[in-house]
């Protein structure tokens, strides 16, 4: 019997990737969406592959009519929208904005893909993985079923220096997750409210952690595939099944953009981002057909029911 697992989309936008560098979109080029050029690739994928998965979207891209028509594509082939917040705050991290902003950001991008979808999301992930006991209890208290946003690695250092790098600081703001977060288990399990990293009973809402190598604690999903190697996810995912673990296996929507697509700003400083579209689309069928050969993939919100 096939082990249960899950696939997210983090439904980054062009704007969200270019303010992560510093840059601000140029109002006066006009622009296909992320949503007009990716998301297209994703669904033939996913169909081709059997595969259910949960698309995290960000409520600013939702004011657009093109991006709602998407949105109930998206809806319409079984899978699962869920909140990233509405505006994606980085600098600053959205860990470090008070209670109150970020209740606003929660709210009003569950209001907006209530409007668009008809109903509320039960998922919530934070940007760049920033998540606190704050946060989660917030959506305890508005009944959300789970969070996906830590980020169990040891690297949150080494992503604080790539950061600082590619946006040429001195000091980099956004926090990656934090490094305590490695010991957090490896499945999804049910939090305490004080430490949020460790299992216990004062949570109702649940955490799926992204799946990180079991033993080495190192991230495997698609955006280090593309930097360093098919062979990253090969050893990732071995590990992975050596264990018996569910998966929670994390994706981008730029990553299935072409190089020819994007705004050279981003060619530049995304790792990847230069591979040509077929190269991707290979790296994708061969991550996908592995996974569905051994996993069943549902939508988070059924992964959590089922583990």
């Amino acid at each position: 019997m096939k082990k249960l697992g899950t696939i997210q989309v983090d439904m980054d936008s062009f704007r969200v990737i270019l303010k992560s560098y510093n840059y601000e979109e140029d109002p006066a080029i006009p622009q296909r969406t992320i949503y007009q050029i990716a998301i297209p690739r994703f669904l033939e994928l996913f169909n081709k592959y059997n595969i259910k998965a949960t698309f995290f979207v960000i409520g600013e891209d939702l004011l657009k009519k093109e991006n709602q028509a998407i949105i109930r594509w998206i809806l319409g082939e079984g899978h699962e929208i869920a909140n990233h917040t509405m505006t994606h705050s980085i600098n600053p991290s959205f860990s470090s904005l008070t209670i109150n902003e970020k209740e606003k950001e929660i709210n009003q991008a569950e209001e907006i893909i209530r409007e668009v979808t008809g109903f509320l999301p039960v998922g919530f992930k934070a940007p760049a993985y920033s998540i606190d006991n704050q946060t989660i209890a917030i959506l305890e208290k508005k009944g959300y079923l789970y969070d996906s946003s830590l980020f169990p690695s040891s690297l949150p250092f080494v992503l604080r220096y790539m950061q600082r790098i590619m946006l040429r600081q001195k000091t980099g703001k956004t926090q990656w997750g934090r490094a305590i977060y490695v010991l957090a288990p490896l499945r999804p399990y049910r939090m305490r409210l004080d430490k949020i990293w460790k299992q216990g009973k004062s949570a109702k809402i649940k955490e799926v952690p992204v799946t990180t190598m079991p033993y080495l604690s190192l991230p495997f999903h698609a955006s280090f595939v593309y930097a360093a190697g098919i062979n990253l996810f090969k050893i990732g995912y071995r590990l992975v099944k050596s264990r018996n673990l569910p998966l929670n296996y994390q994706l981008h929507a730029l990553e299935l953009v072409g190089p020819e697509e994007m705004d050279k700003r981003i060619l530049n400083k995304r790792p990847g981002a230069k591979m040509s579209l077929n190269k991707k689309l290979d790296i994708y069928n061969y991550i996908l057909k592995n996974i569905s050969k051994d996993y069943r993939i549902v939508t988070t919100k059924d992964f959590i029911q089922l583990v």
